[in-house]
């Protein structure tokens, strides 16, 4: 992950560029072992302009001071079917923001998740994680 982040971070900043690393579930095998690697990565490269973007799918966020609704369809937002680190350089983030003119990107994501519903997103889940097992 180290070189991929270091290649990504060499890329020309006239097209965006990111990596999604897929992470074997035997490198992982609980959620805090994930966590562990999440924060050695994200210490690793803080030399380099690039965002480290956990998702996971135990993930759970807690909003301020209240602990995490876990029922919140909100929290599929930091999910996916397999471990993954999304690797982002700053500049494309930036821009990304830019082009959002001062909206809440999460809060419009945490909105859109609301909309689908917990079920579904709990379908859809499964259905790709037995895709990923097969």
């Amino acid at each position: 992950m180290l070189a991929e982040a270091t290649l990504l971070a060499a890329q020309p900043l006239t097209a965006p560029a990111t990596t999604l690393v897929v992470l074997p579930v035997a490198l992982v095998p609980t959620y805090d072992i994930y966590l562990d690697l999440v924060e050695h990565l994200s210490s690793s490269l803080l030399h380099l302009p690039l965002d480290v973007v956990p998702f996971h799918p135990l993930a759970l966020f807690s909003e301020g001071d209240s602990p995490p609704n876990e029922t919140d369809p909100a929290q599929f937002a930091t999910r996916s079917p397999l471990p993954l680190v999304h690797l982002l350089r700053n500049c494309d983030v930036a821009e990304a923001e830019r082009l959002w003119d001062g909206h809440d990107v999460v809060a419009a994501n945490k909105e859109r998740l609301r909309g689908v519903g917990w079920a579904a997103l709990v379908k859809a889940m499964a259905g790709y994680a037995a895709l990923a097992d097969g």
